[in-house]
């Protein structure tokens, strides 16, 4: 094996080297390297240049000498600065005078919530951010001092969401979304190619910033025809009512995942009992206070936390302490609060309830449920839309001249789509995948993984796809039934396609084409 063929089998992680085995010469992509298989990388230049990151592929920057190593060991005086940062933060914190940070950082994320809720986009999502950061400096930092000064409290936030900027700027380099390199004539940056995908994957869910609404909520009404419509006095169970809002859940699970350092600020994995206490938060909140807030009293936190005890006890199968909640959804330093503590008791509101309830539907379960595991909302929505995004693309294809089954075919394998045109001579089989990208995906080290390499990723999805295309060349009097040819199967063009939600990696396997939904209906019919 040569030298450039063993570079086919890697991928630059931070530490290790992985194989990467995905028979990549039948694969053609604008995102893999031709040569060997890796990410391809846009140089900072203009216009952008494709380049790889393998040091032995030709593709590797003829001026860059090495990428640098950002790890903590090999450069110890920027994590230094991080951490001076941080307690430059905590000690104007510890100024201020107690409750009112929480307090305003709280109305400042009301705020941001409002907006996604009347309009659908978050564009603030770096302030979205800052704010769960300082929650959580102010529940590092006790505060006993006397500032109270709103707009002081706006300089401060900016503060920390360029501390938090920075935090994920490292984050991104680390991960290898970001490359830095030495060059001959300085220090050059690298941004994965696929980016603009992943950045129309968000647009398309109200993240990002105005001047993509024209590429949001693409799929709108195919969401909006999976959801079941329940009477609101018949219903029996929270999920039917929060069913409707499961494209925000979607939406959130992308805005507060795509970074590990958010991921984990916001990994509150949920047991049921957690939810019915925060759905009973917010669909009867206590003594309505000032500036649209609620208060649980402080003189009353203690009887709130024995009530709640109470109810753990009475529905848990596994002790289930009070204090436990308490310290995850508010008092915690490591998991962004949901209710904050102020020294006149808890504050909350429906609004900001609402919004973590919707977005804790799609949570992971914990490893040991109190009373028993909630149903995996995303998971069943997915496989609704999934079903509604099939049905679309057959009728659309078939409201461009071609006739075909309103069904699946299953001979041998499921075929998704099959459709005849008598006057383009072409048929067209085609499997429809409604699958969205995770939000971890798009780093260095785990896009190619997650996304090609994967189980249900696009490797195996366009070799069954290729596998349907030869069993149905093989063969086609199976098929005669479900087309009704008026022609010599010779004289008709067969075309197979593997369709996508998003951008996928590679445009095609062999001979199936591998194509976004929205483009395949713009072109390709």
């Amino acid at each position: 094996m040569g030298t450039l063929e063993r570079a086919c089998q890697w991928v630059y992680s931070e530490n290790v080297s992985t194989v990467m085995i995905y028979d990549r010469a039948n694969f053609d992509s604008d995102y893999l390297c031709p040569h060997c298989g890796g990410l391809l990388y846009v140089a900072g230049s203009m216009p952008p240049t494709d380049v790889c990151l393998n040091p032995v592929c030709p593709l590797w920057p003829s001026d860059l000498v090495s990428i640098i190593d950002v790890a903590e060991e090999a450069q110890p005086r920027l994590y230094h600065e991080l951490q001076e940062g941080e307690q430059r933060l905590l000690a104007e914190i510890a100024g201020w005078k107690s409750g009112v940070l929480a307090r305003y950082a709280y109305k400042a994320r009301i705020e941001l919530i409002t907006m996604l809720f009347r309009e659908g986009i978050m564009p603030s999502v770096d302030h979205f951010f800052a704010i769960g950061e300082l929650l959580l400096l102010v529940n590092k930092q006790p505060s006993d001092g006397t500032i109270d000064d709103l707009e002081r409290f706006r300089g401060l936030l900016e503060s920390v969401r360029r501390w938090s900027q920075d935090q994920h700027n490292l984050e991104d380099v680390r991960t290898r979304r970001y490359v830095l390199g030495r060059t001959v004539s300085g220090i050059r940056g690298f941004s994965i190619k696929f980016a603009h995908a992943m950045n129309e994957t968000q647009a398309t869910m109200g993240i990002g910033s105005y001047n993509q609404i024209s590429h949001m909520f693409q799929y709108m009404h195919l969401e909006s025809a999976a959801i079941t419509h329940v009477d609101p006095s018949h219903v029996t169970d929270a999920s039917e009512i929060l069913e409707p809002f499961w494209p925000i859940s979607l939406q959130l699970r992308y805005l507060l995942r795509s970074h590990a350092r958010t991921a984990r600020q916001y990994d509150y994995r949920p047991d049921i009992l957690d939810m019915t206490v925060l759905l009973g938060w917010c669909t009867h909140p206590q003594t309505w206070g000032r500036d649209g807030t609620s208060i649980i009293p402080a003189e009353k936190e203690s009887k709130e936390i024995q009530e709640l005890q109470a109810h753990f006890d009475k529905y848990a199968k596994r002790p289930f302490p009070a204090q436990d909640f308490v310290r995850n959804y508010v008092d915690s330093t490591e998991l962004v609060p949901i209710v904050v503590r102020t020294p006149e008791g808890f504050v909350l509101d429906y609004l900001t309830l609402f919004f973590f309830i919707i977005y804790l539907q799609g949570c992971p379960n914990p490893e040991l449920p109190a009373v028993a595991e909630r149903g995996p909302l995303l998971v069943n929505m997915r496989a609704k839309v999934g079903e509604k995004f099939e049905e679309w693309v057959r009728s659309e294809i078939h409201q461009h001249g071609y006739d075909g089954p309103n069904q699946p075919v299953i001979e041998h394998y499921e075929y998704d789509i099959m459709a005849i045109s008598e006057d383009k001579r072409r048929i067209i089989i085609a499997d429809a995948k409604y699958r969205d990208m995770a939000p971890s995906s798009l780093t260095g080290t785990n896009l190619v993984q997650q996304e090609l390499l994967d189980p249900h990723g696009l490797r195996n999805e366009a070799s069954r796809q290729q596998e349907r295309l030869d069993y149905f060349r093989q063969n086609l009097p199976k098929f005669s039934q479900y087309l009704n040819p008026e022609r010599p199967w010779e004289e008709y063009e067969i075309c197979s396609y593997l369709i996508t939600k998003h951008f996928p990696l590679a445009r095609r396997y062999k001979e199936t084409r591998i194509i976004r939904a929205i483009e395949f209906l713009a072109v390709e019919v």
